[in-house]
C-alpha cells in the first residue's frame, strides 16, 4: 500500500504547472495518522507539513506486517 501525502494547494498548483519536491519514505503506515501506525502513534508529518512554509509531496510505502518479511525488505542479506 501507498500512503500519499499532497499539499492542500496541489489541485491549483498543478493547473499553473507548479512543481513540488517529492520524498519517499519507508513505513507509509507510520507517517501520517494514529490509526494507520503499528504501535497507535503516528510520527505527526502531515499536520507538520499542514503547518511547514515549504511544500513537498510525500509517498510512504507501506512494509509488510507478517512475520520477519519487514527484516527482509529492508535488510536484504
Amino acid at each position: 500500500m501507498i500512503h500519499l501525502y499532497l499539499p492542500d494547494e496541489y489541485d491549483v498548483a498543478r493547473s499553473a504547472e507548479v512543481r513540488y519536491p517529492v520524498i519517499y519514505m519507508f513505513d507509509g503506515h507510520n507517517l501520517f495518522y494514529d490509526s494507520d501506525a503499528t504501535y497507535g502513534k503516528s510520527w505527526g508529518l502531515k499536520d507538520f507539513l499542514d503547518r511547514w512554509h515549504k511544500k513537498f509531496i510525500v509517498v510512504g510505502m507501506e512494509c509488510s506486517h507478517t512475520g520477519h518479511d519487514r527484516i527482509k525488505e529492508y535488510c536484504p542479506y
